[in-house]
């Protein structure tokens, strides 16, 4: 069992590059789909003479940053809608209408407000990771059964105890079902913004790449954000494992 989780995604990882080489070699010209030797020599030649490492770098600080202001707004919200019941019903609508808004149309805002620096495209990666990240939590606060929370009352256990010793640890599946996705997102939000306008980053590279016609370049970063994005999954859920291993996840 240990060993198909590592197998079964190392031979599909094989099979689709030998897919791809045989596209990219064959049947496909190099501007619509580079070969993956070329791609591999794009990535080495940008962080050998560090340019991709720097713009990875920007990205990623972008994308963590973005969901660590995310995990601070839902949890306060979270436990604002869980303390009073009727803030539910009345937020629930002007979040989903946030959500909705295409952030490519908020992206300019942002930037008048805030500049091209990191700020600008920390809050739109905070932006788009944050409605599945408090839906996550105000799940998981509001998933405890009612047969437990009448076990403590009865044991004369105050608010505050509930919620540290049952409400808090039960909504953790849900909280760090939201991390997953949210701070896989955040990193959509960083590249929206670096599209939009920035001085760095891999969505800035991206657009510089695709100006000189450089696919290779522009493939080897989109294969970067990929890694970003797994790396990101991989480090929440390892952090999911240690804090709620009872839970026989």
């Amino acid at each position: 069992m240990r060993l198909s989780k590592y197998l079964y995604p190392f031979l599909t990882l094989i099979l689709a590059l030998c897919l791809w080489f045989i596209l990219s070699t064959y049947y496909l010209p190099e501007y619509f789909l580079p070969s993956p030797v070329k791609v591999a020599r794009a990535i080495v030649v940008g962080f050998t003479n560090e340019t991709l490492l720097l713009q990875t770098w920007i990205t990623f600080q972008e994308s963590i940053f973005g969901f660590l202001v995310t995990l601070f707004l839902s949890f306060g919200i979270g436990l604002l809608v869980f303390s009073f019941k009727p803030l539910k019903e009345a937020t629930y609508p002007f979040l989903i209408a946030f959500q909705t808004t295409p952030l490519i149309a908020i992206a300019p805002i942002l930037l008048i407000w805030f500049g091209f620096g990191l700020e600008s495209k920390i809050i739109m990666a905070s932006i788009v990771s944050f409605f599945p990240m408090v839906v996550s939590v105000i799940t998981g606060f509001s998933s405890t059964k009612q047969d437990y929370m009448e076990l403590f009352k009865a044991f004369k256990a105050s608010k505050f105890q509930t919620f540290r010793k049952l409400t808090f640890p039960n909504s953790l599946p849900f909280i760090f079902a939201g991390m997953k996705v949210a701070i896989v997102v955040s990193i959509i939000g960083a590249i929206v913004g670096e599209f939009v306008g920035s001085t760095g980053g891999l969505g800035y590279y991206i657009l510089v790449k695709e100006q000189v016609l450089a696919v290779p370049s522009v493939f080897g970063a989109l294969l970067i954000l990929m890694l970003l994005g797994i790396l990101n999954f991989t480090i929440i859920g390892v952090i999911e494992k240690k804090v709620i291993f009872w839970s026989g996840r």
